[in-house]
């Protein structure tokens, strides 16, 4: 992330995330002081976001707001194609992350293969048990290595 003066423009300072090849995004405007303030803040969203990718765990949406903090929805395919999603909040990165840890726990395998179990066979939900039992529990070991992996933010 860099911070950039902008002289002329209605806020003069930025803070921009660089992507592809002579690309950016302005992730942040304000003044000079505000930028400094919010650099650490997102930094630490940056390297959380960082890890997501690198366990392919896709941001579906990500809002954030001084009073409320952070709101993202998450999620990733799963062995057997379910589009798998859930929703971190926090005030701070590390709320989020603990909301992550507490979530991986909360996690309940067979509760989850249950849900779907009414569905086997339909709408290219697997015909085998034994396929949702997996998978469910291939989806509870992901939480888990991403818990893991984002533990160290806080």
């Amino acid at each position: 992330m860099s911070l950039i003066v902008r002289p002329n423009y209605p806020k003069d300072y930025a803070v921009f995330r660089p992507y592809g090849e002579n690309k950016a995004s302005i992730v942040f405007e304000g003044t000079e002081e505000q930028c400094y303030k919010e650099l650490p803040r997102l930094r630490k969203q940056e390297k959380f976001e960082s890890i997501l990718a690198d366990k392919d765990i896709n941001v579906y949406s990500c809002d954030y707001t001084e009073n409320s903090g952070y709101a993202y929805q998450v999620g990733f395919c799963s062995n057997a194609g379910e589009d798998f999603t859930f929703d971190l909040n926090g005030e701070t990165i590390e709320d989020v992350v603990k909301d992550l840890q507490h979530y991986s726990f909360e996690f309940d395998a067979n509760e989850h293969a249950k849900e779907w179990v009414s569905y086997c066979g339909d709408n290219g939900v697997p015909n085998d048990l034994q396929v949702l039992i997996d998978d469910a529990n291939e989806i509870k070991k992901r939480l888990e290595e991403l818990e893991k992996k984002v533990r160290d933010l806080i």
